[in-house]
């Protein structure tokens, strides 16, 4: 009896080291037309879901009379990032409508573009939607959780666009900005998901580990790769 309360013990802190609670930060690298990245920025988010999507194909045999399935196997696939984010910064706003951001200076007494006359030379950052079209990106997501382990994911490649509606006019809350990032297969796989087994081993390792193609010393659990 001792023993079997000792086993349950055991198998109840087990389950409450595996609890979820987590924030974090999640880093993009956008991809320039020669395949290199930018600088990675903070999208400043304040949720971050993943969804996975497969297709299936089945066969089946009424050898034995009643319909039974015999095989199945996965015929499509897909993953999408939805990024929850509170940062209205020109780079996050580009993302959204798939722009460039450019600058532009008003000199005093000339017209702004929407309307009146600057007081002294103004800047503004303009971002004329559509004008790149598909900004694909590299994701990285540090957790830094409540309750639970560490992890760490990346997607390797993913082309982001705004998902939902951009409130311009806020009742209440601040306003939030939703992005999506449907991820597009790589030789890496999509998505890879680092767990933190051993507390030594802090994030920021594991995300030069990454940067420099090594193996960190972490369960890994990788889907859509080889």
């Amino acid at each position: 009896m001792k023993k079997n309360l000792g086993q349950k013990r055991i198998d109840m802190d087990k389950q409450k080291e595996n609890l979820f609670f987590s924030g974090g930060r999640v880093d993009i690298e956008i991809y320039k037309e020669d395949g290199s990245l930018q600088k990675p920025f903070n999208l400043g988010c304040i949720e971050l879901t993943l969804s996975r999507e497969i297709t299936k194909a089945q066969a089946f045999s009424r050898e034995n009379g009643a319909k039974q399935k015999i095989a199945e196997i996965i015929t499509d696939e897909s993953m999408t990032l939805k990024m929850k984010c509170n940062d209205f910064s020109a780079q996050n706003l580009a993302l959204a409508f798939g722009a460039k951001v450019e600058s532009l200076v008003i000199k005093t007494g000339e017209d702004f573009p929407f309307g009146g006359k600057a007081l002294k030379d103004t800047a503004l950052s303009v971002l004329k939607a559509g004008s790149v079209g598909i900004i694909k990106a590299k994701i990285t997501f540090l957790g830094k959780p409540i309750a639970g382990k560490k992890v760490a994911a990346v997607v390797y490649e993913a082309n982001i666009s705004m998902s939902g509606d951009l409130s311009l006019i806020n009742d209440g809350d601040f306003g939030v900005l939703e992005l999506e990032g449907s991820a597009n297969a790589t030789s890496e796989g999509y998505y890879t998901h680092y767990i933190v087994e051993d507390e030594s081993i802090t994030l920021e390792a594991i995300d030069r580990a990454s940067k420099e193609a090594k193996t960190p010393s972490v369960a890994k659990d990788s889907v859509g790769g080889k």
